[in-house]
């Protein structure tokens, strides 16, 4: 399903690309949101607790999380966070993709994940990722990013996964830049 969702969507799971802003109500969407309300009715509604792991979830929240409100359930996210460098060195190794665009994709995805769990109950898990390697690799800018970000009230395990994209963005800039564009 997620799959054929991203290909119409003109995208696929490995893009560093973000996907446009609104995608989730545009009319092209309706068929698959009528797909995946009948799959969660059919398999999960009533049961009282379920849960399911796909990355590609990242990219595609807006829609699961609006149909779930329309079914009337509730939903809470466990975002784990794997450092971006391991994510990235899988990649490459697994997928073959180069390693500016992995860190793209880890990037896109997590961006995607941190937009798309405002609002909703969530615990967020960082494997292996610490606030201090943020502020190391940004340098000033990391710094000033993350002062900003506290005293804006956004909350510390979110920054991290945040800060640690900007900061290898500013590392591999010149690599991921082609691929964000």
């Amino acid at each position: 399903f997620q799959e054929r969702l991203l290909a119409h969507l003109n995208s696929r799971w490995d893009s560093a690309a973000p996907l446009p802003e609104g995608w989730h109500l545009s009319e092209g969407v309706k068929p698959f949101r009528e797909e995946l309300t009948a799959l969660i009715r059919d398999n999960f509604q009533g049961h009282p607790l379920w849960a399911w792991k796909d990355p590609r979830t990242c990219l595609l929240l807006p829609l699961w999380k609006s149909i779930l409100d329309e079914l009337g359930i509730e939903l809470v996210c466990v975002f784990a966070v794997r450092n971006p460098h391991d994510v990235a060195n899988s990649l490459q190794k697994r997928d073959d993709i180069p390693l500016g665009k992995a860190f793209g994709v880890w990037f896109n995805n997590n961006l995607a994940a941190l937009l798309g769990i405002e609002g909703t109950p969530h615990s967020i898990v960082a494997t292996g990722i610490v606030l201090v390697l943020v502020c190391s690799l940004a340098g000033s800018f990391g710094i000033q990013f993350l002062s900003r970000a506290v005293k804006a009230g956004i909350a510390a395990e979110a920054l991290a996964s945040v800060g640690i994209g900007l900061a290898l963005l500013l590392v591999f800039r010149e690599q991921v830049g082609e691929f964000l564009l």
